[in-house]
């Protein structure tokens, strides 16, 4: 259906139709084959959907998105798809309670009337007797 270019309700109801009925036709057949067999089935339908151009987006980005999306597909790859789901929930989980431990801390000094990180503008100045720091941190 995706492959197609197909959204409407009408073509999944369709769809669903096409699968049940093949299904319940072919299940006899199926039953007799051994199961090394429908690896290959498997693995060419599944192999649609891992888009490399989402794990370069990810690189591009954020690199610990990339993290989560390789040791998801590993994890699913080596052992099950529930165990590499469970193991991207994790990832993910620990990735974002690291960045909301450590935020970025910038002293920022004055510059033109505006305030900007000293890192990146050395010229900027100090406040007289304040030090004034910003917290980068994304809101969860």
């Amino acid at each position: 259906n995706v492959t197609f270019g197909a959204t409407s309700l009408l073509s999944v109801v369709i769809s669903s139709l096409l699968v049940l009925l093949a299904v319940y036709i072919l299940l006899p057949a199926i039953a007799l084959l051994p199961l090394c067999s429908m690896a290959p089935i498997i693995i060419q339908g599944a192999i649609v959907f891992i888009d490399v151009h989402e794990f370069k987006v990810a690189f591009r980005s954020y690199p610990g998105e990339l993290v989560v999306m390789v040791v998801t597909l590993i994890v699913s790859l080596a052992l099950t798809v529930k165990e590499g789901l469970l193991a991207g929930f994790v990832c993910s989980v620990l990735k974002t309670l690291y960045e909301i431990a450590n935020p970025n801390l910038a002293l920022v000094g004055q510059i033109q009337g505006n305030f900007r990180d000293m890192r990146y503008f050395p010229k900027a100045e100090q406040a007289p007797n304040a030090v004034v720091i910003r917290m980068d941190a994304q809101v969860h």
